[in-house]
């Protein structure tokens, strides 16, 4: 029992260190959001051109929902080690019980999660699709932006153009779908101008697109023929084997915490028996 103890106590000392990460990132981003602006701002004319940073407004507010869902992972991260921890080095049983049913619920969660995956792919790809397409539907409507990119504020519309810029591609799964977009079609375009073709990669460059005055009008040879849905498919095929990878190694090491975990609570109540 004593090896097991001791490597319950190191390896959940370290999870309680790596939990400590996202929830500092989290409370930074809370609260510093001047800093957050700076960063925002520095990112987005990366990709846009001159962003000013006054008009982040509602993407501001988006990565203030993912600070909190950082602070509350590792909160939980942490808390989850310390049961683990205490419970190993003190051989505290309720410690363990809580530890070991919140080990099984992430277990059994991460599998599911590997068989929708690997074996019905399209589980996961269908509602990623239709909260894509959902998304396109409110392209335009949360903020007023001219065509040139000037001053985008809102986290919907930004985003697409962020997407469309950055992976070269347009609409979810094909350019047509902009026909239903009020704010596109209310502009005689058949696209917004982050779907045209640019010769590079410089956002800033408006001489850069190959003819913006066909792909507005709908001449396919001017518009990203690759569609948003498929440009993300690709990207995470790229990784998929170091994500299933990744992982299997982290249920096995689970799986092993666990058994190390019930084997402790045996031992003691065998000793005290």
């Amino acid at each position: 029992m004593g090896c097991s103890k001791i490597i319950l106590t190191i390896v959940n000392i370290i999870l309680m260190l790596v939990g400590l990460i996202p929830l500092i990132i989290g409370i930074v981003v809370m609260a510093k959001p001047d800093a957050v602006k700076f960063v925002l701002e520095k990112i987005l004319s990366g990709s846009l051109g001159s962003v000013d940073s006054s008009h982040l407004g509602d993407l501001l507010t988006t990565i203030k929902t993912g600070a909190w869902i950082l602070i509350i992972l590792g909160a939980v991260i942490t808390i989850v080690a310390f049961f683990g921890c205490c419970g190993a080095c003190c051989e505290n049983k309720v410690f363990l019980i809580l530890y070991v049913v919140v080990l099984v619920v992430v277990i059994l969660g991460e599998i599911t999660f590997l068989i929708l995956a690997v074996v019905y792919p399209a589980k996961i790809d269908e509602p990623v699709k239709e909260y894509m397409h959902k998304s396109l539907k409110k392209f335009g409507s949360d903020y007023p932006v001219d065509e040139e990119l000037r001053e985008p504020s809102k986290s919907f519309t930004l985003i697409w153009h962020i997407t469309q810029v950055s992976m070269r591609c347009c609409a979810v799964e094909s350019y047509i779908e902009y026909k239903n977009v009020t704010f596109i079609s209310d502009k005689g375009h058949a696209v917004p101008v982050t779907c045209c073709k640019k010769k590079s990669n410089n956002p800033q460059d408006e001489s850069d697109y190959l003819d913006k005055e066909k792909c507005f009008n709908g001449d396919t040879e001017y518009i990203n023929d690759r569609s948003c849905f498929k440009a993300f498919q690709d990207e995470i095929s790229k990784y998929k084997g170091y994500i299933i990878g990744g992982i299997v190694g982290v249920i096995v090491v689970e799986i092993l915490l666990l058994a190390m975990a019930i084997y402790i609570m045996k031992s003691s109540s065998d000793k005290y028996a």
